[in-house]
């Protein structure tokens, strides 16, 4: 074998790969049907300037792709696209990478209680050695993401700190979700640390470890940003992060 076959980092991505099993995907706005419209889609100079793309719907030359739309149209399709998660990809990702992908496809109206979307979402993570999951679980609300994965932290301690990963897969802004979780984390006596990794944020716990990422939408690419990770990419990046 060659001596890259027989590096550390290699041999170490073969024993994690071989330690997970199971990874789940919890996202309400899961798709099967692909969605080129982020081709056309370029970040704000703001946004291109802090290597983190916010402003949807711009196309080259700087006209709006939805100006023609009503308003109400126009922010459906800003969410459509920019919250998705193209599941066909991220399952045929993991399949190609040998792991079991699991999902867990909340919408808004079931379950419509928020405590059992909650319960559900736990229930859905608890069992899996990785999740990746969606920071708003309802349109504009990351309340539900929050107490799930305060609910099996709290779990996991009682059985006696089971190994945890889960990225936070979303669209919205990193810096204004971290701190949240973080807050919420400290406020429910965790003992944690903070960091950043390629510009994304890091929570790890003694028993946890949580990451948030980027979706590749919303003109967001990886070349200009490395929080971003492509949905062919992230079965890698699960394992990198075990």
């Amino acid at each position: 074998m060659t001596e890259p076959e027989n590096g550390f980092d290699e041999l170490c991505r073969r024993a994690v790969t071989a330690f997970l099993q199971t990874v789940v995907v919890i996202d309400n706005e899961a798709s099967l049907v692909s969605d080129a419209s982020d081709k056309t889609v370029s970040p704000s100079p703001v946004a291109a300037a802090r290597k983190r793309a916010t402003a949807p719907g711009k196309i080259a030359g700087g006209e709006s792709e939805t100006k023609a739309m009503p308003e109400k149209e126009r922010e459906h399709a800003s969410d459509t696209r920019g919250h998705r998660l193209e599941l066909n990809k991220v399952s045929q990702a993991f399949a190609q990478q040998g792991l079991t992908c699991g999902v867990y496809l909340p919408t808004e109206k079931d379950p419509a209680d928020q405590d059992e979307l909650v319960r559900a979402t736990a229930r859905a993570i608890s069992p899996t050695d990785a999740c990746i999951l969606d920071w708003q679980l309802k349109k504009g609300d990351s309340r539900p993401a929050v107490a799930a994965i305060k609910e099996v932290l709290k779990n996991d301690a009682q059985e006696g700190g089971r190994l945890r990963l889960i990225l936070i897969y979303t669209a919205e802004k990193l810096e204004d979700a971290a701190p949240n979780l973080i807050r919420a984390l400290r406020e429910d006596g965790h003992q944690i640390t903070d960091d950043y990794y390629e510009e994304a944020p890091i929570v790890v716990g003694d028993h946890f470890r949580i990451i948030f990422i980027n979706k590749p939408t919303l003109g967001r690419t990886p070349d200009d940003d490395a929080a971003v990770v492509p949905w062919n990419l992230l079965p890698q990046r699960v394992i990198s992060e075990f």
